[in-house]
């Protein structure tokens, strides 16, 4: 009994953790995030938050190749993880590997139809591909999980024309 109460406090801390390294990230202290994180240990490794916050601490540095092991690390833990091929593919775009980062989005997709940032990415993936047609359709879907003034549904294809004139 007494080992399951210290698992139980030593989860409620690392979550407090969590929180903090997350304040981190908010206020751009990424050291200070990756102390905090340091301290979690071994007991965080098993955790998908961990890996999660690990990666977008390495992502907000600028070392999106860090950040997907991060991320893949988490992705073995579970069997969603749509936030974290979200943030995997976010990496990818900015790596260049466009479509590494449609197939993240398709991934994700596939478990939360749902997802604004999915969406919007696998549009911003397929623009740089040149494929505007599918670039068009990941918006358009992504506009419609969102209630988008009439305005802006009209300017988003516009600007997507005229940016690559």
């Amino acid at each position: 009994m007494k080992s399951h109460l210290s698992q139980s406090a030593a989860g409620v801390e690392r979550q407090v953790s969590y929180r903090r390294v997350s304040q981190f990230l908010a206020s751009r202290r990424y050291a200070a995030a990756l102390v905090e994180l340091a301290e979690i240990g071994a007991a965080g490794e098993q955790d998908s938050d961990y890996w999660y916050l690990q990666g977008e601490i390495w992502a907000n540095l600028g070392r999106y190749r860090e950040a997907i092991q991060s991320y893949n690390r988490g992705l073995a833990l579970v069997s969603g993880g749509s936030d974290l091929l979200i943030s995997k593919a976010t990496c990818y775009l900015h790596l260049g590997k466009f479509k590494a980062a449609v197939a993240c989005c398709d991934r994700a997709l596939a478990l939360n139809p749902k997802a604004l940032q999915a969406w919007m990415l696998k549009g911003a993936a397929h623009q740089r591909l040149g494929q505007y047609r599918k670039a068009y359709r990941s918006y358009a879907k992504a506009s419609r999980r969102r209630s988008l003034s009439w305005q802006e549904r009209l300017s988003r294809p516009l600007r997507l024309i005229y940016h690559h004139r």
